[in-house]
């Protein structure tokens, strides 16, 4: 049985992890339409438990300053903002009266690291022998929020998957998919318009990590003095920089409002590095470790990255824990197979893990699981068979991102398609995945 025929066949056994084309030509304010209306009443439980924390843990000033300091102009942000603008008039029905208090609402609800209210997460990058970088990546994160039917639900139950894309000038047909590309794909939460994890095609790989050093209060104090939070800059530079080595240096570059690991792997040969970014000037007050690199000829191959600071002991037992199994291995054995073995395993996978992405920027493979969910099968999912680098993958259209569908999509080499994607997942993510 075809791949194709199995999907089609398989319906019934879909998991949850939604999918969503995202099309960048459409105004900011339209373009999460179909997120905010399939995540409304897990957003706004969210977003209350959110005040929640807010009101128990900070005074009113903070609060209001935090608001003041997110509202600042920088214009690689403003199209997120315009964004929020768009999900707040969603979500308040058209309100005015509700709709900037929402907009306040959502602006701290993407400021949610800044905040301190983030604690782990771990990435690992390895290149095989060819020099193809592999990026795993475990996403740590316990927020439990009640829904209205007394249910408790955590970060899970607001994750979906984004496949950004926009239409060619050119375009004659609004839904030819012959006149769209693809830009970039992401996890990402309900209501955050910025990433901490994702990949562009052809280019690079990003993921952000907490840094034990981090601290709300001195997070404000940085931000009001210029600092940025991360999550819209990061989306800013996945969207318009197309090479690793340029994201690296501009990572590097930026002020940041708090202290933070980003992990990046590359579509060129061993391209892959952690940055250790510091709060402010940190890093010209020595404070802040030196960029690790894949050197390929001193046979760094990998590099694992939890909540320290490499020249530091670990605080938690994941890092030696896992720099040990990987020792074990070898380079030659490399593959998305290899990845997730690796971040499924006890020394990396936590009970607060929330996702597992393996993204292969080279070739375009991604894929997301959930906390629950079993890896996927190594025969649709290799690098071996995915070294050539192929067109990328389209996607249905749908006008301002209004239809969703199950699954987790990413690009897929059967046997007997050699010159030619199939969406993963589309309709049976279950049948792809391990039993």
């Amino acid at each position: 049985m075809t791949l194709r025929v199995l999907l089609a066949v398989l319906p019934s056994l879909v998991v949850a992890i939604p999918s969503f084309n995202i099309n960048l030509t459409a105004a900011p304010e339209v373009r999460w339409k179909g997120v905010t209306k399939y995540f409304r009443k897990d957003g706004l439980a969210a977003l209350n438990e959110m005040q929640k924390r807010l009101k128990s843990s900070f005074s009113e000033e903070d609060v209001h300053n935090w608001v003041q300091g997110l509202k600042q102009e920088r214009p690689e942000e403003e199209d997120y903002k315009r964004e929020l603008k768009g999900i707040a008039k969603d979500l308040t029905l058209n309100d005015p009266w509700n709709e900037h208090d929402m907009y306040e609402k959502l602006l701290l609800f993407n400021a949610v690291y800044e905040l301190e209210f983030s604690t782990g997460c771990s990435g690992l990058l390895a290149a095989d022998l060819n020099g193809t970088v592999v990026h795993g990546r475990n996403l740590d994160f316990n927020f439990p929020y009640q829904m209205p039917d007394g249910s408790w639900h955590n970060w899970e139950d607001l994750t979906f998957n984004a496949v950004f894309y926009r239409d060619n000038i050119n375009i004659q047909h609004k839904d030819d998919m012959e006149h769209q590309e693809d830009v970039m794909v992401a996890p990402m939460f309900a209501f955050v318009t910025g990433m901490h994890t994702g990949m562009r095609f052809g280019g690079w790989s990003f993921q952000q990590n907490t840094r034990h050093t981090n601290d709300h209060k001195k997070n404000l104090k940085e931000l009001m003095n210029g600092g940025r939070i991360f999550p819209w800059t990061a989306r800013y530079l996945l969207q318009h920089v197309k090479s690793f080595e340029e994201a690296s240096k501009k990572l590097q570059s930026f002020h940041w409002a708090a202290p933070q690991y980003f992990v990046l792997g590359g579509a060129g040969q061993f391209e892959g590095a952690v940055i250790t970014a510091g709060r402010g000037t940190e890093t010209l007050n020595g404070e802040t470790p030196p960029v690790q690199r894949i050197r390929n000829e001193t046979g760094h191959w990998k590099l694992l990255q939890t909540n320290d600071d490499p020249n530091k002991e670990s605080s938690d037992l994941r890092k030696p824990l896992g720099e040990m199994v990987l020792g074990l291995q070898q380079q030659k054995d490399v593959s998305s197979g290899f990845m997730w073995d690796n971040m499924l395993a006890p020394e990396l996978k936590m009970e607060s893990t929330v996702l597992t992405f393996v993204s292969i920027p080279q070739t375009g493979y991604w894929f997301t699981t959930l906390k629950d969910e079993l890896r996927p099968l190594e025969q649709y999912y290799s690098i071996e068979r995915m070294h050539r680098r192929y067109p990328p993958q389209h996607y249905p259209a749908p006008e301002y991102s209004d239809t969703t569908h199950k699954g987790s999509t990413s690009e897929v080499q059967t046997e007997n398609a050699s010159t030619k994607n199939v969406g993963a997942t589309k309709w049976a993510r279950r049948a792809l995945l391990s039993e």
